[in-house]
């Protein structure tokens, strides 16, 4: 009697070791799980703000080109209008250099 209580202390013990060891497999399962969720969103969320960036460099280049294009235009029509003035005042000189 002592031997089969002894055995089945023992078978027991067994059944709960096999059981702690099954949910502390499954306890690190799901802490792997968590770890590789909240990578996932850490990974998803950097992507978001690359893409922001890039989206935000995308729209500040064509306004550059927008500035620069306004600008070169605007020195276009004020190099006209100095030679206009520049040319008057030679003529204006010339005219009255003849009289």
């Amino acid at each position: 009697m002592i031997k089969e209580r002894e055995m089945m202390e023992k078978s027991e013990n067994q059944n709960l070791r096999r059981i702690e060891r099954r949910d502390q497999i499954k306890k690190i399962a799901q802490i792997q799980q968590y770890e590789r969720e909240t990578f996932f969103e850490k990974l998803q969320e950097k992507s978001y703000k690359l893409q922001e960036f890039m989206n935000q460099k995308n729209i500040m280049a064509i306004k550059r080109k927008e500035i620069s294009s306004e600008m070169s235009k605007k020195k276009e029509e004020y190099m006209q209008k100095f030679d206009k003035i520049f040319k008057k005042k030679q003529i204006d000189v010339k005219k009255h250099l003849k009289t």
